[in-house]
């Protein structure tokens, strides 16, 4: 697919992206991020668990239900009348489960720190997600560039050998039949090379369509790079979504642990 553009197409492009909105078959680097992070449902999934961790804690802290029974001795069977016999007799039980010791508000707090997990993990899928798809995109916008620039690198040599075909067919310029044919095999190596990048285009614009609604057909506009401000700082690591999830899931370990010593307790 060629991607030159003529000077008319090229100026409504420019004015569509700058104001917001690009042709479907174009994607900018920021609108790709958008996208996945839209239609990512492991986002869904990790507030459905949220929610359901809540939930269970604000179960796991209440008492169990109470049990009522209510028993009959020497009820008369064949009338069903309780004043017929002088020893009937009518019980009502009221009991009440306690948990061992403190199991109750330590299997609450230990949902509430599985559950405050949750955001920081979703922070640490959007990094991710984030970094996947700008590889991938930056990867798609190399080879759409390199192709851009190979077609008409093409375009010069394939005139290079038909100058070079006719100066040897007219027997001027002393052009020799090596010269002809060395311009042939670069030819030949161009179209070559041409052919793997479209292939590797192709991939990419198929993996990174698993993240996005449709294939882009081209990708537009190159991102600035980060200077080396940007680089991440040490404290900016240790406050790394993922360095404090790890350390959520470690005093939820702590907290499992001291339920499980609850074991020991009378209930």
């Amino acid at each position: 697919m060629s991607l030159k553009l003529s000077s008319a197409r090229w100026l409504g492009l420019v004015a569509l992206t700058l104001s917001g909105q690009v042709f479907s078959a174009e994607l900018t680097l920021n609108q790709a991020i958008e996208q996945a992070l839209e239609q990512d449902l492991w986002q869904t999934s990790s507030v459905q668990r949220e929610q359901a961790l809540i939930d269970r804690a604000q179960s796991s802290g209440s008492l169990p239900d109470p049990s009522v029974t209510l028993t009959a001795g020497n009820f008369p069977v064949d009338t069903f009348d309780i004043q017929q016999e002088p020893m009937t007799q009518l019980s009502v039980a009221v009991t009440q489960m306690f948990p061992r010791g403190d199991s109750r508000a330590l299997t609450a707090q230990r949902n509430r720190e599985l559950s405050s997990q949750q955001p920081l993990l979703r922070q640490d899928r959007a990094l991710r997600v984030r970094q996947a798809v700008t590889r991938l995109w930056l990867q798609g916008y190399q080879a759409q560039e390199s192709i851009q620039l190979m077609e008409q690198e093409r375009d010069l040599l394939r005139q290079l050998v038909d100058a070079e075909r006719a100066g040897y067919a007219s027997g001027l310029n002393n052009t020799r039949q090596q010269d002809v044919v060395e311009a042939n095999v670069e030819l030949i190596r161009l179209d070559d090379r041409l052919t793997e990048l479209r292939q590797a285009l192709a991939v990419t614009r198929e993996q990174l369509g698993e993240w996005l609604e449709a294939d882009p057909e081209s990708f537009i506009g190159l991102p600035e790079v980060p200077g080396p401000d940007a680089l991440p700082s040490a404290e900016v690591v240790t406050h790394h979504p993922q360095v404090l999830a790890f350390e959520r899931r470690i005093q939820s370990s702590e907290t499992g642990e001291a339920l499980a010593q609850q074991s020991y307790r009378p209930a």
